[in-house]
């Protein structure tokens, strides 16, 4: 049995796919999406890997993380431009803040330990000076979630 169960809310998109990668060999991990048919079918059928459709504020996915008894929570869920949330404040407060609220809410409630991880993009701090983010670069990921502090985390 692996060690770790860690629990990696947006998981469909780029930055999880690194982290899959990363965490897969040593952790347990639940894939929580809300689109789970992007995510490939060679890192859905791997052995300690389950995914699931939902999000930060559904009660099952809640439920779940207290009976799998999930340590840590990486959240990937989060604004994806600013300036988009800054012209729609309820809606980005419902879709991002109240999620993450009502999570914790819930585990506070259970008295349930459990470390969590914002992890976000720069796009949610304004644009780059260049037009497009080239993805293809490992340098790119690198930067955003480097190895050591996936060793900080776990």
């Amino acid at each position: 049995m692996k060690n770790n169960k860690i629990a990696i809310f947006g998981a469909s998109g780029y930055i999880a796919s690194y982290l899959i990668e990363c965490l897969s060999n040593n952790s347990s991990l639940f894939l929580i999406t809300n689109r789970p048919e992007n995510i490939p079918e060679e890192v859905k059928g791997r052995c300690g890997i389950e995914v699931i459709k939902g999000d930060l504020g559904d009660e099952v996915v809640q439920s779940r993380i207290v009976t799998e008894k999930i340590k840590l929570i990486i959240n990937l869920y989060g604004q994806t431009d600013i300036y988009f949330a800054q012209k729609f404040i309820e809606f980005d407060f419902e879709m991002n803040v109240s999620k993450i609220i009502k999570l914790f809410s819930y585990l506070v409630k259970r008295e349930f330990p459990v470390r969590f991880v914002q992890i976000g993009t720069v796009t949610q701090a304004g644009l780059t000076p260049f037009e497009l983010v080239d993805e293809e670069l490992d340098l790119v990921v690198f930067s955003l979630v480097h190895p050591s502090l996936l060793e900080l985390i776990l």
